[in-house]
């Protein structure tokens, strides 16, 4: 059902409206309102930018009543809205994409319009909120990011009736530049890895470098997922920040369980490093802290988080002489060593651990220039054009 409109702009309605139906008409404020008897008596008062805003809630409340369902809390915030979400997801989300999800909600959204009404929250609002956290100089990333948590957050509302109907819906975030990362080439490899078999963790960069394993992967590692005798390594877990601590989660994608073979000076450090471990683990006894049997710990046992490890690796960068880059630039690096040495892309992607190979073509395919110019210089050749 749609409700008449008024353009005078007054406290109270002009009442030129069917029995059952909404009015909407302008306040003195400048917001629209709409008006809808409720069962049983009482009226709801339904707010909006605009009239067509105001309409499409007004036709959502009456459809709402019409299955028999209630209009809900109007005291409802948009920080209870988040907490919802982030409570239904917990179990079914990985534990470091939910802890991704409450960071965003914490930090960037309920300081913002966590206190707002969520029923009276307008796509205005939303796109007035994500325009000023860009001026505020927030990365267009982290704005999509943000946008997307709202989003979902709004989406569950919407499907338990929480609210009426989605604010989010044409609210535009920044454009998102995709970054191309520019990887360590052979001989910056060769150099950090050899700066790396002298540590004590060294394995972590031969794995990272030498396989393109993920962070997680690699420190989530136990010397039951390794062969050293037949030279392989089995992917079984990534290891993951909870709320109780680090753990180990499965992994990314079901075709992250993978194994591979390790190189020969892979080996060499994984030995020395277990010998370097059960030398520890006897000179520590019981206060060795290891309970998870995890091959790359800290002195005492502990799990390596991703700060320490980003702190060990830009150290590693420094200590070889070779440009600073991203822990994880060391698996585009290993992607790009593979491609240029002739691998094809499903054998790439099945390394990777990637879910699809297109997503491994389309990540990956600006590394291959040199080798699509080579082709279509063989075609050419082929069809006599040279």
């Amino acid at each position: 059902m749609q409700g008449t409109v008024t353009e005078e702009p007054q406290s109270k309605p002009t009442r030129r409206r069917k029995k059952g139906r909404g009015s909407i008409y302008r306040r003195r404020d400048g917001r629209w309102c709409a008006e809808l008897p409720k069962p049983g008596g009482g009226r709801k008062f339904i707010y909006g930018a605009t009239a067509g805003e105001v309409e499409t809630k007004l036709t959502a409340a009456k459809a709402t009543l019409d299955a028999g369902g209630n209009l809900g809390d109007d005291r409802l915030t948009v920080a209870v809205v988040l907490d919802r979400f982030l409570d239904e997801r917990q179990h079914r989300t990985r534990p470091r994409t939910i802890e991704s999800y409450r960071y965003l909600a914490d930090h960037h959204i309920k300081p913002h319009i966590g206190a707002m009404r969520a029923r009276s929250l307008t796509a205005d609002d939303v796109q007035a909120f994500i325009n000023r956290r860009v001026r505020e100089g927030l990365s267009p990333s982290m704005v999509h990011h943000v946008l997307m948590v709202l989003r979902m957050a709004f989406k569950l509302a919407v499907m338990r009736r929480a609210v009426l109907v989605q604010p989010t819906t044409d609210v535009h975030g920044p454009k998102v530049e995709r970054s191309i990362p520019v990887p360590l080439d052979l001989a910056e490899t060769q150099k950090l890895l050899e700066a790396a078999r002298s540590r004590p963790l060294g394995g972590v960069w031969f794995l990272a470098a030498g396989l393109g394993l993920r962070r997680g992967e690699v420190l989530g590692l136990r010397w039951r997922d390794v062969d050293l005798d037949a030279g392989r390594v089995t992917v079984r877990h990534q290891l993951v920040r909870t709320d109780d601590g680090m753990d180990l989660a499965p992994p990314k994608t079901k075709r992250a369980l993978r194994t591979l073979s390790l190189s020969p000076a892979a080996v060499a450090v994984l030995q020395a490093r277990k010998a370097k471990q059960a030398k520890d683990k006897l000179r520590l006894g019981e206060a060795w802290a290891d309970s998870l049997g995890l091959i790359f710990t800290g002195e005492r046992g502990h799990p390596i988080d991703g700060g320490t490890l980003a702190s060990l690796h830009a150290a590693l960068c420094k200590g070889a002489g070779v440009r600073h880059v991203r822990f994880h630039d060391l698996r585009h690096g290993a992607a790009t060593l593979m491609l240029g040495a002739g691998e094809d892309p499903a054998t790439l992607s099945a390394t990777l651990g990637h879910a699809r190979v297109a997503f491994t073509l389309d990540t990956y395919v600006h590394t291959s220039q040199p080798k699509i110019a080579e082709a279509t210089g063989r075609l050419g050749a082929l069809l006599g054009l040279g």
